[in-house]
This record gives C-alpha cells, structure tokens and sequence, in this order.
C-alpha cells in the first residue's frame, strides 16, 4: 500500500507540474530568456576582445618589424651616393613610412614591451635623421633641404628616450631602457653637453641588468671617448646611437 501510495503522489507532482508549466513560462520565461540571452551575449563580448587584443597585437609587431625596416633602410652607406633629388626622396619616403608605421604600434598594441620597442625607434629613426648629412646642393636648392633642422630631430629623439625613461610600465623592460639611455647620451654628445651624457652611460654602469658588453662599451665612452672629444669638440658625435635598438634587443634577456 505504501508503495502505491508513494507511486500516486509522484504521479500527481509530475502531473501537477506539467499542467503548471505553460503558466510558469508565462511568469517568468521573458526573464529566462533575457538572461540566457545576456550570458551569450556576454561570452561572445570576451571572446571578440581577446580575438581583437591578439589581432591588435599581430599587427603592431608587424607594424614595428617594417619600422625597423625603414630605419635599416636609411642606414644604408649607399644612400648618400645616388642622385641629390633621389636621395632626398628617399630620406622622406622611409622616414614618413617608419614614423607612421610607429605610430600605429603606439596605438594599437595593447603590450608595454612593444610599446616602449616602438619608442626607443622613433628615437632612434630621429637622431638617425639628425646625423645625416645635408646635401651640398641644399644650400641653393631649398627643396632638397631635410624636413626639420638637426636640432628639430633631436627634439624628437629626446622626447621619445624620455617616454621610456619617464614610464614605470616601460623601465621594466631593460632592453629598451638601456638603448634610451645610450640614445640620450648621444644627443647630449651632439650638443656638446658632456656632463649629462656620462650621467647616462653611469647609468648604464650601474644597471646589474645590462650586459656585460654595452657596460664596456659605456665605460670605454665615458673613460675614453668623452674625453677625447671634450679636448677636439669638433670630434663630437656624428654617429647613430652607440647601441641601435636592435642591437640591445639581441644582448639583453627579456624582462619577466
């Protein structure tokens, strides 16, 4: 008897239930709805900004790899020995294409490594255009004159090192600060203002990050080299920077 009893109640719940199924959706299945759709709407909301973020991030390493390209490309020793028009067009075309390149590396990468990367370049690609030599026929032929004046470049270059040195997310990455800090000590070479360019190969000398090889060669600037052009100002610096960013990039282990 109790079995059967037992059996009827659990038929009477299940048919109790069913018949007041259709009035719970009524009540409540809008909400149901909505909220199942919310969740959905939600996971495809994350899924398309980590898909956007890891796009983002191709394309501004692509980005900074044509960058370094252009740069590459106006270090060339061949660049100075075409034709004065030519010369100039080129200078422009690899110098407009490498800072707007950088510019959306800047924008688009959501990664301060690349970033401060992407700085340390466009450091590196003014002072670069800084040490080019102005074209003899420039003197009487304004259109084969640089976009800015030499001074204007190191500006530029100043501002982008500064970026890196000045930014606490950027200073975690060695590689870049220690080409910024070379960097800077060029343009310090170039304005004859010696002082401040030990101050940042000392700073370099202090770094227990750095490698061995660049703290030589910032000790050989600093005993040597500051020297040597402190007593022949016109030996003043007419280089790139000591160390390109390619360079430290190669020596120094990433930052964790």
């Amino acid at each position: 008897m109790k079995a059967e009893r037992r059996h009827d109640l659990k038929t009477n719940t299940l048919a109790t239930t069913i018949v007041e199924l259709p009035n719970f959706w009524k009540l409540h299945g809008t909400k149901i709805l909505f909220a199942l759709v919310a969740l959905v709407a939600i996971a495809l909301l994350v899924q398309y900004r980590m898909q956007s973020r890891a796009d983002a991030s191709v394309r501004a390493l692509q980005g900074l790899s044509a960058a370094h390209e252009r740069i590459n490309q106006l270090r060339s020793p061949m660049l100075l020995m075409r034709q004065p028009a030519a010369v100039i067009d080129e200078i422009r075309a690899n110098s407009e294409l490498a800072d707007a390149a950088l510019t959306d590396v800047l924008t688009l990468s959501p990664d301060s490594k690349i970033k401060a990367e992407a700085l340390v370049a466009r450091g590196d690609l003014n002072l670069l255009l800084a040490h080019i030599p102005s074209l003899p026929e420039a003197t009487t032929r304004p259109a084969l004159q640089k976009a800015l004046s030499n001074e204007e470049y190191l500006k530029r270059a100043q501002d982008a090192y500064s970026q890196v040195l000045g930014n606490t997310q950027y200073l975690e990455h060695r590689a870049s600060a220690i080409t910024a800090h070379f960097g800077m000590a060029a343009i310090y070479e170039d304005r004859a203002e010696w002082k401040d360019a030990e101050v940042e190969y000392r700073k370099i000398l202090d770094d227990k990050t750095a490698p061995r090889v660049l703290q030589l060669l910032a000790q050989r600037r600093v005993l040597d080299e500051l020297p040597a052009m402190q007593a022949s100002p016109l030996l003043g610096s007419t280089t790139a920077p000591a160390v390109s960013s390619s360079t430290t990039q190669a020596t120094t282990a990433p930052a964790k």
